[in-house]
């Protein structure tokens, strides 16, 4: 019986291309791929604690992460299991007088009803499109507008999520889609009323007071034709679900071309049409994982935006998560008279986002960089903070992880004679292996980068705490009652580090009408005794961990970081002509404040709290 339930897992799933050599520990990992020489192991031990024989038929290097991994997949084949025989006991629990009484569950007529709720679903999509299309023209005074560009996406959607819901194997996210519209048009004004930051926090779903904040956004606002008419789209993402990113662009009536760069797809079982590029991204080790996530979007007077997020593209993530976005203002095309070289900002972001679109040195990749040289980026007023896979040295080596922001806030960030008693806040949704105490890589790394400022004398490390939820956070949250997670953070990791648990803090954010939507959010800034302002903040998909920010060789020439992360560092002086950010409303100041994602002040965990760790799942 469970060699039957490991092929029904394992055909509906793609083989995963590292094959034995995978180290991932992701449950979505292993949700969507297929890893036979770790279903061999595990098939028959779904119920009991795991132990790892002594001829395996492939080498293993590390027993420790294969022990990990088979207690992730344990965990995804028994919530398999459990979804399967739940569906087999209800069929199997109606007896034949039942199933002729309309009153009564009725698989046959609940199926059909699904597929005729699919059937309605799509005719209500091609509704929205059509009176999109009826707005669109009617607010530009046009007489006749071409859907050329809108229905073939939607042909594709329709075809793609059909397929997806008729396929006996387990339920796929693309039939399960829920449809969340704004009113087309109106996100420009929005945009407007978010400056001089342009940042946002991702809508909750669950969470009602989050769907008229002002700084509530969701995809399709991203798309809104109020920005713009939409002719060219890059992501560049970890995780993409190619069914429910397509539903957004037949939401929005925009143009669905586009290129993606990505680390994995949701459904790949998908066919892709031609107007759609995807690209899985390599990595140089099979430890790195291509983390960042950004978009490019074009428009049909060649001017771009960028934007920076924390969120994967997939609904999950876009559901009933705290995640964090910014977007930048409309980047025109600069005059063909121009050099690749102009059209800079003070920060100098242009520079460092082209440098980092260099390093995929892929084809499909130079059209991006070309269109990003040809465009005006002089009102963009974040600095670009990233980092790529390698060993940097020599002139790369303060251009990547947390050396670039140490470069950055050396040169600009101010801070006063106190400096010491700012707090350095860290908030992330997973922590790596970080050493056997604070010294071994934290200090030396982390907090000796964050703690710079443009005076060059000496100051004493500021103290440091860390924002990751604990296991009762969980326990309350949206994510915990369907199920979902986003927090891969391993029970092994944190017996090995459990000095940290003196500096984590609860993920509290009652003021934002979030705390029980689970972090995404990557942040990190320090704060001033008071609770009043901070000198900086940083967005970013880069974790608390050495794959993301990178490790400094002690003789100092070289920073190795094994992943790719994405981010921006908001400045004072470079957006409000300040030294800080107000974090709380004053009546003698007329500066916005920024909204930090969570609650102030913190709360740190009680003696009996724990943090959340994956492990949880799987009991």
């Amino acid at each position: 019986m469970d060699n039957i339930l490991k092929d029904s897992f394992s055909s509906g799933r793609r083989l995963c291309p590292y094959k034995d050599k995978c180290y991932r520990k992701n449950p979505i990992h292993f949700n969507e791929m297929s890893h036979p020489h770790l279903e061999k192991l595990i098939i028959n031990q779904l119920d009991s604690p795991i132990t790892i024989p002594n001829d395996i038929n492939f080498k293993c290097t590390d027993k420790s992460l294969l022990l990990d991994q088979l207690t992730v997949l344990q965990m995804v084949l028994n919530k398999y299991k459990n979804i399967n025989s739940k569906s087999q006991t209800i069929e199997n629990n109606i007896n034949p007088l039942e199933k002729t009484n309309t009153n009564q569950y009725d698989v046959k007529k609940l199926k059909d009803l699904e597929v005729n709720n699919k059937a309605i679903k799509l005719d209500l999509l091609k509704s929205e499109k059509d009176a999109l299309i009826r707005k669109r023209a009617s607010s530009n005074n046009i007489d006749n507008i071409s859907e050329s560009h809108i229905n073939p996406i939607y042909s594709f959607y329709s075809n793609i999520d059909m397929q997806s819901f008729n396929q006996n194997s387990s339920p796929k996210k693309s039939s399960r889609h829920k449809i969340h519209l704004c009113v087309p048009g109106e996100f420009a004004l929005k945009y407007a009323l978010s400056s001089p930051y342009y940042f946002f926090l991702t809508f909750v779903e669950q969470s009602e007071s989050t769907h008229k904040q002002e700084f509530t956004i969701s995809f399709p606002e991203l798309l809104d034709i109020s920005l713009g008419e939409i002719v060219d789209s890059l992501h560049i993402n970890f995780i993409v679900e190619i069914g429910w990113l397509c539903l957004q662009y037949v939401l929005a009536a925009q143009n669905p071309n586009m290129t993606i760069f990505c680390g994995s797809v949701c459904d790949p079982q998908t066919s892709l049409p031609a107007n759609i590029n995807l690209i899985l991204v390599n990595m140089p080790s099979a430890y790195g994982c291509h983390h960042s996530k950004i978009s490019v979007i074009k428009y049909s007077d060649n001017g771009i935006r960028i934007v920076i997020s924390t969120a994967n593209i997939y609904k999950d993530d876009w559901e009933n998560r705290t995640q964090g976005i910014w977007l930048s203002p409309h980047l025109s095309q600069l005059p063909d008279s121009a050099n690749s070289s102009d059209g800079d900002s003070p920060t100098e972001f242009k520079k460092y986002f082209i440098k980092y679109l260099t390093t995929y040195k892929q084809p499909q990749m130079k059209k991006w960089e070309h269109l990003i040289k040809r465009a005006d980026f002089s009102a963009v007023n974040v600095f670009f903070l990233a980092s790529t896979p390698g060993s940097h040295k020599s002139l790369n080596l303060n251009s990547w992880g947390h050396r670039r922001l140490s470069t950055i806030l050396s040169e600009h960030a101010v801070l006063p004679p106190d400096a010491s008693k700012w707090t350095l806040l860290l908030q992330c949704s997973s922590i790596g292996s970080l050493g056997s105490n604070y010294e071994d890589w934290l200090l030396p790394n982390i907090v000796a980068s964050m703690s710079k400022d443009k005076a060059k004398e000496f100051k004493s490390n500021p103290n440091c705490n860390l924002i990751y939820p604990s296991l009762k956070n969980y326990i309350e949250s949206f994510d915990y009652k369907t199920g979902s997670c986003c927090l891969p953070y391993t029970k092994k990791n944190h017996e090995k580090q459990k000095w940290l648990k003196k500096y984590l803090h609860q993920w509290r954010a009652e003021e934002n009408s979030r705390t029980k939507a689970m972090p995404h959010i990557k942040s990190y800034t320090r704060i001033s005794p008071d609770c009043t302002q901070i000198p900086w903040f940083v967005l970013t998909s880069a974790n608390l961990s050495k794959s993301a920010w990178g490790t400094t060789a002690k003789s100092g020439i070289s920073h190795y970081i094994m992943n790719y992360e994405a981010g921006i560092v908001f400045i004072p002086k470079f957006i409000i002509t300040q030294t800080t950010f107000p974090i709380r409303k004053s009546n003698s100041s007329k500066i916005p404040v920024f909204r930090l994602p969570y609650d102030l002040p913190l709360t740190q965990y009680q003696p009996s709290d724990t943090p959340f760790v994956i492990d949880f799942l799987s009991n």
